[in-house]
């Protein structure tokens, strides 16, 4: 059983995040925690989601999802789940690629300069600026539509170069 089937037949509705480690030299996965809320990334990926459906329609859109499926993004999906409404007639909007990158207030790190920011987003990103200075805050938010990373610890072109400029 899946964890959303097992949440699904104890009564939860709508979102939610799993947090996982993965073994190193064996690839297991364990779950280490269940977080009963949205996450934080659904904002962005409805966001996302809803960018590619180009005049969406409230009924079956044949040209963008096989058969006579509904399309919905992720907080869409979520809203009518915690409805109570059924999602079984309805299809998550796939995404072919995206990321964001938070940046926390950690002791190093209290501020990001307005010369950091603007170079960021003069490559295109979508930069979210957070006025708190409490650590553990959200500094930063940086958003694009392609990926970060090429693989577990590995930027791609697009995170090398915000890195550099952080």
């Amino acid at each position: 059983m899946s964890i959303g089937e097992k949440m699904r037949a104890n009564g939860w509705k709508g979102l939610f995040g799993i947090d996982i480690v993965v073994e190193e030299n064996s690839g297991k996965v364990y779950l280490i925690e269940i977080n009963a809320r949205q996450p934080a990334s659904t904002t962005y990926e409805s966001q996302l989601q809803t960018v590619l459906v180009v005049n969406r329609q409230p009924h079956p859109n044949p040209p963008l999802i096989k058969g006579r499926e509904y399309v919905l993004s992720t907080f869409e999906a979520h809203l009518k789940a915690l409805l109570g409404e059924n999602l079984s007639e309805y299809t998550l909007v796939p995404i072919p690629s995206g990321a964001q990158i938070l940046q926390r207030v950690t002791k190093d790190i209290t501020d990001v300069s307005i010369e950091q920011i603007s170079a960021i987003r003069d490559l295109g990103y979508n930069v979210i600026v957070y006025d708190e200075r409490k650590i553990g805050v959200e500094l930063l938010r940086i958003q694009s539509n392609a990926s970060f990373i090429q693989a577990h610890n590995v930027l791609s072109q697009k995170g090398s170069e915000i890195a550099e400029i952080l």
